[in-house]
Protein backbone atom coordinates (compact mmCIF):
# COMPACT_ATOMS: atom_id res chain seq x y z
CA UNK A 1 0.00 0.00 0.00
CA UNK A 2 3.17 2.54 0.23
CA UNK A 3 2.65 4.10 3.63
CA UNK A 4 4.16 3.73 6.70
CA UNK A 5 0.41 3.66 8.09
CA UNK A 6 -1.16 0.99 6.57
CA UNK A 7 -0.36 -1.94 4.87
CA UNK A 8 1.61 -4.90 5.48
CA UNK A 9 5.49 -4.76 5.40
CA UNK A 10 6.32 -5.51 1.97
CA UNK A 11 2.44 -6.08 1.13
CA UNK A 12 3.28 -4.49 -2.80
CA UNK A 13 5.44 -7.90 -3.39
CA UNK A 14 3.29 -10.82 -5.18
CA UNK A 15 2.76 -14.46 -3.09
CA UNK A 16 5.03 -16.56 -4.03
CA UNK A 17 2.43 -19.99 -3.76
CA UNK A 18 -1.68 -20.73 -2.92
CA UNK A 19 -2.20 -22.79 -0.24
CA UNK A 20 -6.12 -24.12 0.99
CA UNK A 21 -8.18 -24.67 4.06
CA UNK A 22 -11.41 -26.76 3.66
CA UNK A 23 -13.71 -28.18 6.31
CA UNK A 24 -12.82 -31.74 4.16
CA UNK A 25 -9.09 -31.08 4.72
CA UNK A 26 -6.59 -32.86 7.32
CA UNK A 27 -4.54 -31.21 9.81
CA UNK A 28 -1.65 -34.05 9.92
CA UNK A 29 2.13 -34.11 8.14
CA UNK A 30 0.38 -36.37 4.77
CA UNK A 31 -1.41 -33.04 3.69
CA UNK A 32 0.40 -30.43 1.97
CA UNK A 33 -1.77 -27.45 1.47
CA UNK A 34 -2.65 -27.90 -2.10
CA UNK A 35 -2.72 -31.85 -3.56
CA UNK A 36 -5.07 -32.19 0.09
CA UNK A 37 -6.74 -28.87 2.48
CA UNK A 38 -5.53 -28.51 5.60
CA UNK A 39 -8.52 -28.12 7.69
CA UNK A 40 -7.86 -25.13 10.30
CA UNK A 41 -6.30 -22.22 9.86
CA UNK A 42 -4.27 -22.27 13.00
CA UNK A 43 -2.92 -25.56 11.45
CA UNK A 44 -2.17 -23.86 8.19
CA UNK A 45 -0.13 -20.85 9.63
CA UNK A 46 1.84 -22.87 11.71
CA UNK A 47 3.02 -24.93 8.37
CA UNK A 48 4.24 -21.97 6.59
CA UNK A 49 7.76 -20.89 6.36
CA UNK A 50 9.25 -17.57 8.43
CA UNK A 51 9.59 -16.10 4.68
CA UNK A 52 5.45 -16.07 4.64
CA UNK A 53 4.43 -14.79 0.76
CA UNK A 54 2.04 -16.97 0.49
CA UNK A 55 -2.13 -16.88 0.05
CA UNK A 56 -3.96 -19.31 2.16
CA UNK A 57 -7.78 -19.79 0.25
CA UNK A 58 -10.45 -20.93 2.70
CA UNK A 59 -13.22 -22.98 1.57
CA UNK A 60 -16.99 -22.01 2.41
CA UNK A 61 -17.89 -23.80 5.88
CA UNK A 62 -17.33 -23.18 9.67
CA UNK A 63 -14.00 -23.45 11.42
CA UNK A 64 -12.65 -23.54 15.12
CA UNK A 65 -11.07 -20.55 16.78
CA UNK A 66 -7.59 -19.13 15.18
CA UNK A 67 -4.76 -18.60 17.87
CA UNK A 68 -1.45 -17.59 16.00
CA UNK A 69 1.88 -15.74 17.33
CA UNK A 70 3.53 -15.97 13.83
CA UNK A 71 5.39 -13.05 13.34
CA UNK A 72 6.57 -13.43 8.84
CA UNK A 73 9.00 -11.66 7.21
CA UNK A 74 6.48 -11.54 4.08
CA UNK A 75 2.52 -11.13 4.10
CA UNK A 76 0.62 -14.31 4.40
CA UNK A 77 -2.65 -13.46 3.06
CA UNK A 78 -6.16 -15.60 4.72
CA UNK A 79 -8.56 -15.30 2.36
CA UNK A 80 -11.84 -16.63 2.17
CA UNK A 81 -12.62 -18.43 -1.03
CA UNK A 82 -16.38 -16.71 -1.46
CA UNK A 83 -16.53 -13.75 0.88
CA UNK A 84 -18.19 -13.53 4.01
CA UNK A 85 -19.08 -17.65 3.51
CA UNK A 86 -16.06 -18.98 6.04
CA UNK A 87 -17.10 -18.26 9.29
CA UNK A 88 -14.75 -18.14 12.33
CA UNK A 89 -16.14 -19.88 16.09
CA UNK A 90 -14.97 -19.26 19.24
CA UNK A 91 -13.21 -21.71 20.91
CA UNK A 92 -13.65 -22.98 24.90
CA UNK A 93 -11.64 -19.90 26.45
CA UNK A 94 -11.20 -17.41 23.18
CA UNK A 95 -13.33 -15.64 21.14
CA UNK A 96 -12.70 -16.38 17.29
CA UNK A 97 -9.53 -14.94 16.16
CA UNK A 98 -6.62 -14.05 18.88
CA UNK A 99 -3.61 -12.92 17.62
CA UNK A 100 -0.60 -11.91 20.48
CA UNK A 101 2.65 -10.89 19.25
CA UNK A 102 1.76 -11.77 15.13
CA UNK A 103 3.07 -9.68 12.39
CA UNK A 104 2.38 -9.49 8.39
CA UNK A 105 -0.92 -10.95 8.45
CA UNK A 106 -3.99 -10.43 6.49
CA UNK A 107 -7.64 -11.93 7.05
CA UNK A 108 -10.42 -11.26 3.91
CA UNK A 109 -13.58 -12.05 3.66
CA UNK A 110 -14.47 -13.80 7.00
CA UNK A 111 -17.29 -13.96 9.23
CA UNK A 112 -16.28 -13.50 12.88
CA UNK A 113 -19.02 -14.67 15.22
CA UNK A 114 -18.88 -14.81 18.75
CA UNK A 115 -22.84 -14.89 19.52
CA UNK A 116 -23.74 -17.53 22.20
CA UNK A 117 -20.33 -18.02 23.62
CA UNK A 118 -20.61 -18.35 27.36
CA UNK A 119 -16.64 -17.16 27.91
CA UNK A 120 -15.89 -13.24 28.46
CA UNK A 121 -13.56 -13.20 25.39
CA UNK A 122 -13.55 -10.58 22.32
CA UNK A 123 -14.25 -11.57 18.86
CA UNK A 124 -11.11 -10.08 17.11
CA UNK A 125 -8.40 -9.97 19.96
CA UNK A 126 -4.92 -8.31 18.50
CA UNK A 127 -2.80 -7.74 21.22
CA UNK A 128 0.88 -7.20 22.94
CA UNK A 129 3.00 -5.86 20.16
CA UNK A 130 1.35 -7.62 17.15
CA UNK A 131 2.40 -5.17 14.23
CA UNK A 132 1.33 -5.00 10.08
CA UNK A 133 -2.22 -6.65 10.33
CA UNK A 134 -4.92 -6.22 8.56
CA UNK A 135 -8.29 -7.31 8.27
CA UNK A 136 -10.42 -6.28 5.42
CA UNK A 137 -14.40 -7.15 4.59
CA UNK A 138 -15.24 -9.42 7.26
CA UNK A 139 -18.44 -9.20 9.36
CA UNK A 140 -17.51 -9.25 13.15
CA UNK A 141 -20.00 -9.58 16.12
CA UNK A 142 -19.48 -9.62 19.48
CA UNK A 143 -23.48 -10.90 20.36
CA UNK A 144 -26.07 -9.53 22.56
CA UNK A 145 -26.04 -11.87 25.27
CA UNK A 146 -24.05 -13.51 28.13
CA UNK A 147 -20.61 -11.32 28.14
CA UNK A 148 -19.26 -9.04 30.30
CA UNK A 149 -16.68 -6.23 29.89
CA UNK A 150 -15.32 -7.69 25.79
CA UNK A 151 -15.85 -6.12 22.90
CA UNK A 152 -16.08 -7.32 19.21
CA UNK A 153 -12.47 -5.47 18.22
CA UNK A 154 -9.85 -5.50 21.15
CA UNK A 155 -6.71 -3.96 20.00
CA UNK A 156 -4.07 -3.39 23.12
CA UNK A 157 -0.75 -3.60 24.51
CA UNK A 158 1.76 -1.78 22.05
CA UNK A 159 0.12 -3.01 19.01
CA UNK A 160 0.68 -1.33 15.86
CA UNK A 161 0.44 -0.32 12.10
CA UNK A 162 -3.08 -2.39 12.20
CA UNK A 163 -6.00 -1.52 9.30
CA UNK A 164 -9.31 -2.55 10.11
CA UNK A 165 -11.15 -1.57 6.21
CA UNK A 166 -14.50 -2.57 4.78
CA UNK A 167 -15.65 -4.86 7.73
CA UNK A 168 -19.06 -4.46 9.72
CA UNK A 169 -18.68 -4.90 13.37
CA UNK A 170 -21.88 -4.97 15.45
CA UNK A 171 -23.93 -5.34 18.66
CA UNK A 172 -20.84 -5.90 21.20
CA UNK A 173 -21.70 -6.22 24.96
CA UNK A 174 -19.11 -3.50 25.47
CA UNK A 175 -17.69 -1.52 22.90
CA UNK A 176 -18.07 -2.77 19.24
CA UNK A 177 -14.30 -1.15 18.66
CA UNK A 178 -11.58 -0.76 21.72
CA UNK A 179 -8.18 0.74 21.22
CA UNK A 180 -5.90 0.97 24.30
CA UNK A 181 -2.82 0.46 26.20
CA UNK A 182 -0.17 2.62 23.40
CA UNK A 183 -1.74 1.34 20.51
CA UNK A 184 -0.53 3.05 18.04
CA UNK A 185 -0.53 4.20 14.14
CA UNK A 186 -3.80 2.69 13.26
CA UNK A 187 -6.66 2.97 10.77
CA UNK A 188 -10.17 2.28 10.36
CA UNK A 189 -11.52 3.09 7.03
CA UNK A 190 -14.83 2.21 5.33
CA UNK A 191 -16.24 0.27 8.23
CA UNK A 192 -19.73 -0.36 8.76
CA UNK A 193 -20.10 0.27 13.31
CA UNK A 194 -23.51 -0.16 14.28
CA UNK A 195 -25.69 -1.01 17.24
CA UNK A 196 -29.21 -2.64 16.95
CA UNK A 197 -29.24 -5.55 20.15
CA UNK A 198 -27.02 -4.65 23.07
CA UNK A 199 -27.36 -3.51 26.19
CA UNK A 200 -24.07 -2.18 26.20
CA UNK A 201 -23.54 1.36 27.73
CA UNK A 202 -20.23 2.22 26.03
CA UNK A 203 -19.41 3.96 23.26
CA UNK A 204 -19.28 2.04 19.95
CA UNK A 205 -15.39 2.85 19.30
CA UNK A 206 -12.96 3.55 22.55
CA UNK A 207 -10.17 5.22 21.75
CA UNK A 208 -7.80 5.52 24.93
CA UNK A 209 -4.88 5.12 27.81
CA UNK A 210 -2.01 6.56 25.35
CA UNK A 211 -3.43 5.12 22.03
CA UNK A 212 -1.46 7.42 19.87
CA UNK A 213 -1.83 8.05 15.60
CA UNK A 214 -5.50 6.88 15.39
CA UNK A 215 -6.79 7.77 11.74
CA UNK A 216 -10.93 6.60 11.78
CA UNK A 217 -11.74 7.94 7.50
CA UNK A 218 -14.63 7.71 5.95
CA UNK A 219 -16.35 5.21 8.63
CA UNK A 220 -20.43 5.01 8.80
CA UNK A 221 -21.45 4.75 12.88
CA UNK A 222 -24.55 4.15 14.08
CA UNK A 223 -26.36 3.40 16.85
CA UNK A 224 -30.29 2.68 16.51
CA UNK A 225 -30.98 1.96 20.12
CA UNK A 226 -33.53 4.88 21.66
CA UNK A 227 -33.39 6.51 25.03
CA UNK A 228 -30.67 7.91 26.24
CA UNK A 229 -27.78 5.61 24.77
CA UNK A 230 -23.59 6.25 24.97
CA UNK A 231 -21.86 7.87 22.99
CA UNK A 232 -20.73 6.98 19.47
CA UNK A 233 -17.23 7.24 19.96
CA UNK A 234 -15.03 8.26 23.63
CA UNK A 235 -11.50 9.68 23.26
CA UNK A 236 -9.75 8.75 26.63
CA UNK A 237 -10.46 6.90 29.41
CA UNK A 238 -10.34 9.54 32.36
CA UNK A 239 -8.69 7.65 34.92
CA UNK A 240 -5.79 10.15 35.19
CA UNK A 241 -3.26 12.67 33.58
CA UNK A 242 -0.71 11.94 31.04
CA UNK A 243 -2.70 9.12 29.74
CA UNK A 244 -4.51 11.33 27.28
CA UNK A 245 -5.06 9.89 23.98
CA UNK A 246 -2.91 11.78 21.29
CA UNK A 247 -2.70 12.82 17.27
CA UNK A 248 -5.81 11.52 16.76
CA UNK A 249 -7.53 12.25 13.15
CA UNK A 250 -11.32 12.16 12.05
CA UNK A 251 -11.85 12.67 8.73
CA UNK A 252 -14.92 12.33 6.14
CA UNK A 253 -17.03 9.66 8.80
CA UNK A 254 -20.77 9.75 8.70
CA UNK A 255 -22.11 9.42 12.86
CA UNK A 256 -25.89 8.65 13.21
CA UNK A 257 -26.99 8.95 16.21
CA UNK A 258 -31.09 8.20 16.81
CA UNK A 259 -31.36 10.56 19.87
CA UNK A 260 -29.78 13.35 21.82
CA UNK A 261 -26.85 11.80 23.42
CA UNK A 262 -23.21 13.29 22.24
CA UNK A 263 -21.57 11.58 19.18
CA UNK A 264 -17.91 12.28 20.89
CA UNK A 265 -16.91 12.18 24.19
CA UNK A 266 -13.77 13.69 24.81
CA UNK A 267 -12.42 12.03 28.47
CA UNK A 268 -8.42 12.65 28.14
CA UNK A 269 -7.53 14.08 24.56
CA UNK A 270 -4.45 16.30 23.05
CA UNK A 271 -3.71 16.95 19.70
CA UNK A 272 -6.47 16.23 17.30
CA UNK A 273 -7.88 17.12 13.93
CA UNK A 274 -12.02 16.45 13.67
CA UNK A 275 -12.43 17.31 9.74
CA UNK A 276 -15.54 17.49 7.51
CA UNK A 277 -17.42 14.89 9.49
CA UNK A 278 -21.26 14.86 8.94
CA UNK A 279 -23.33 14.21 12.16
CA UNK A 280 -27.12 12.90 12.47
CA UNK A 281 -28.65 13.16 15.92
CA UNK A 282 -31.98 14.54 17.22
CA UNK A 283 -31.22 17.83 18.60
CA UNK A 284 -31.54 18.16 22.47
CA UNK A 285 -29.54 19.49 25.66
CA UNK A 286 -26.34 17.20 25.13
CA UNK A 287 -23.86 18.89 22.86
CA UNK A 288 -22.93 17.28 20.21
CA UNK A 289 -19.28 17.02 21.37
CA UNK A 290 -18.77 17.52 24.89
CA UNK A 291 -16.56 16.73 28.06
CA UNK A 292 -16.82 13.60 29.98
CA UNK A 293 -14.95 13.19 32.76
CA UNK A 294 -15.21 9.98 34.35
CA UNK A 295 -13.45 10.38 37.30
CA UNK A 296 -13.84 14.25 38.52
CA UNK A 297 -12.49 14.03 42.01
CA UNK A 298 -8.59 12.95 40.86
CA UNK A 299 -6.66 15.07 42.00
CA UNK A 300 -4.98 15.35 38.28
CA UNK A 301 -7.66 14.19 36.11
CA UNK A 302 -6.96 13.60 32.23
CA UNK A 303 -6.68 16.93 29.98
CA UNK A 304 -8.59 17.90 26.91
CA UNK A 305 -6.08 20.35 24.44
CA UNK A 306 -5.38 20.92 21.44
CA UNK A 307 -8.57 19.85 19.54
CA UNK A 308 -8.99 21.59 16.10
CA UNK A 309 -12.71 21.54 14.32
CA UNK A 310 -13.16 22.39 10.40
CA UNK A 311 -15.90 21.98 7.98
CA UNK A 312 -17.67 19.53 9.81
CA UNK A 313 -21.75 19.39 9.52
CA UNK A 314 -24.34 19.02 12.69
CA UNK A 315 -28.01 17.76 11.07
CA UNK A 316 -31.09 17.55 13.22
CA UNK A 317 -34.06 16.22 12.10
CA UNK A 318 -36.88 18.44 10.17
CA UNK A 319 -38.56 21.31 12.53
CA UNK A 320 -36.41 20.45 15.32
CA UNK A 321 -34.68 23.97 15.57
CA UNK A 322 -31.21 24.64 16.53
CA UNK A 323 -28.71 22.53 19.38
CA UNK A 324 -25.30 23.51 20.44
CA UNK A 325 -22.46 21.62 18.63
CA UNK A 326 -19.57 21.87 20.90
CA UNK A 327 -20.20 22.29 24.78
CA UNK A 328 -19.53 25.88 25.62
CA UNK A 329 -16.68 25.08 28.39
CA UNK A 330 -14.62 23.67 25.89
CA UNK A 331 -14.90 26.45 23.55
CA UNK A 332 -14.09 28.96 26.35
CA UNK A 333 -11.27 27.31 27.47
CA UNK A 334 -9.41 26.71 24.40
CA UNK A 335 -9.40 22.86 24.38
CA UNK A 336 -11.80 22.80 21.30
CA UNK A 337 -10.42 25.50 18.36
CA UNK A 338 -12.85 25.75 15.54
CA UNK A 339 -10.75 26.51 12.46
CA UNK A 340 -13.04 27.96 10.19
CA UNK A 341 -14.77 30.19 12.86
CA UNK A 342 -15.71 33.33 10.77
CA UNK A 343 -17.86 30.98 8.35
CA UNK A 344 -21.47 30.56 10.27
CA UNK A 345 -22.99 33.16 12.23
CA UNK A 346 -25.32 31.08 13.96
CA UNK A 347 -25.33 31.96 17.36
CA UNK A 348 -24.77 28.66 18.94
CA UNK A 349 -21.49 27.91 17.40
CA UNK A 350 -19.42 28.31 14.28
CA UNK A 351 -19.10 24.85 14.19
CA UNK A 352 -22.63 24.69 13.29
CA UNK A 353 -22.36 25.24 9.91
CA UNK A 354 -25.62 25.04 7.25
CA UNK A 355 -26.07 21.48 5.23
CA UNK A 356 -27.19 20.74 1.90
CA UNK A 357 -28.37 17.34 2.89
CA UNK A 358 -32.18 17.49 3.46
CA UNK A 359 -32.70 15.75 7.21
CA UNK A 360 -35.69 14.18 6.50
CA UNK A 361 -33.29 11.94 4.30
CA UNK A 362 -31.63 10.43 7.92
CA UNK A 363 -35.11 10.09 9.15
CA UNK A 364 -36.01 7.67 5.94
CA UNK A 365 -32.61 5.98 6.27
CA UNK A 366 -32.36 4.99 9.85
CA UNK A 367 -35.00 2.46 8.94
CA UNK A 368 -32.73 0.98 6.47
CA UNK A 369 -29.50 -1.43 7.56
CA UNK A 370 -26.59 0.85 7.59
CA UNK A 371 -24.13 0.59 4.37
CA UNK A 372 -21.10 2.01 3.21
CA UNK A 373 -23.53 3.08 -0.05
CA UNK A 374 -24.39 5.74 2.33
CA UNK A 375 -20.87 7.36 2.34
CA UNK A 376 -21.14 7.88 -1.79
CA UNK A 377 -25.23 9.82 -0.66
CA UNK A 378 -23.83 12.11 2.05
CA UNK A 379 -20.08 12.31 1.55
CA UNK A 380 -19.80 12.29 -1.88
CA UNK A 381 -15.89 12.26 -3.59
CA UNK A 382 -14.35 12.27 0.16
CA UNK A 383 -11.07 13.07 -1.22
CA UNK A 384 -8.39 14.76 0.96
CA UNK A 385 -6.69 16.39 -1.93
CA UNK A 386 -9.65 18.22 -2.90
CA UNK A 387 -9.47 20.58 0.11
CA UNK A 388 -8.19 23.59 -1.85
CA UNK A 389 -7.53 25.65 1.07
CA UNK A 390 -5.74 23.91 3.65
CA UNK A 391 -6.55 25.11 7.40
CA UNK A 392 -3.96 23.57 9.17
CA UNK A 393 -0.77 24.39 7.35
CA UNK A 394 -0.58 28.25 8.55
CA UNK A 395 -2.72 27.65 12.20
CA UNK A 396 -0.81 29.12 15.01
CA UNK A 397 0.48 27.40 17.01
CA UNK A 398 -0.81 23.70 15.61
CA UNK A 399 1.43 21.21 17.45
CA UNK A 400 3.96 19.46 15.29
CA UNK A 401 3.31 16.43 15.47
CA UNK A 402 -0.48 16.59 14.74
CA UNK A 403 0.83 18.58 11.43
CA UNK A 404 3.24 15.90 10.61
CA UNK A 405 0.44 13.08 11.04
CA UNK A 406 -1.80 15.39 8.81
CA UNK A 407 0.60 15.73 6.25
CA UNK A 408 1.80 12.31 6.18
CA UNK A 409 -1.51 10.18 6.49
CA UNK A 410 -2.96 12.82 3.57
CA UNK A 411 0.14 11.83 1.35
CA UNK A 412 -0.88 7.87 2.00
CA UNK A 413 -4.53 9.15 0.93
CA UNK A 414 -3.30 10.78 -2.41
CA UNK A 415 -0.55 7.98 -3.42
CA UNK A 416 -2.85 5.24 -3.37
Amino acid sequence: MGCCLLGMEGAGQNTAETYFVSPTGADHIDADGQNRPWQSLGYALSRIPDAGGVEILVQPGTYPALSSTRRFERPVILRAAVPRESILLPGPDQGPVLLTGARNLRLEGFVIDNRGHSAVSNALHILSSCSAIEVVNCRITHGGEGYVNASAVKIHRHVSHILLEDNEIFDARDAEVEISDWAHDIVLRRNVIHRRRSSSREALVVIADRSWRIVMDRNVIMNTLSGNGPCLIRLGSGLEAQEETSEILLWNNLFIQRDAAPALALTGCARALFIRNISYSRPGHTPWIRSWIQYPRLNQPPAITQVYLWGNQVIHSAGDGHAIAVEPELLDSGSVIVLDAGENTSGHSSFMRESTIEPAAFDKILHEEPSLRWLEVFLPNPMIHEIKNDPFLNQPGLPEPLRKFWEEYKECRINQ
